[in-house]
């Protein structure tokens, strides 16, 4: 389990450090990136981050890990299907409003950059 918990982080690790080169403009942008991702923000990065930001951030990571690894033999509908009615509903329109309302620029999926 240790083993299989070190994968998975690594594998996570990967793509966020890839995705930031392929959403980047420039590699000097890349670079600013993973200045502030390592220094956390030392002065001369334009990332606002404050330290509840970066905790919130750090908890939700590790609170999706810790879901992975519990449900990681179980199906999606095994267990939806645990979950009440109700809970499901709220579940649902939870997710339509933040589908509403997290609306931004418009931005094209990263293979259509090349």
């Amino acid at each position: 389990l240790p083993c299989q918990f070190g994968l998975a982080a690594l594998t996570f690790v990967i793509v966020t450090l890839t995705a930031v080169i392929f959403r980047s403009r420039s590699i000097a942008q890349a670079g600013v990136i993973f200045r502030s991702m390592f220094c956390l923000n030392d002065g001369t990065a334009p990332v606002n981050l404050d330290s509840a930001d970066i905790t919130l951030v750090i908890v939700t990571v590790e609170i999706l890990f810790l879901f992975h690894f519990l449900t990681r033999k179980m199906t999606v509908e095994a267990a939806v299907s645990r979950v009440p009615w109700w809970g499901q509903s709220l579940a649902l329109a939870g997710m339509l409003l933040a589908i509403l309302f997290s609306g931004s620029a418009d931005r094209a999926f990263i293979y259509f950059a090349f």
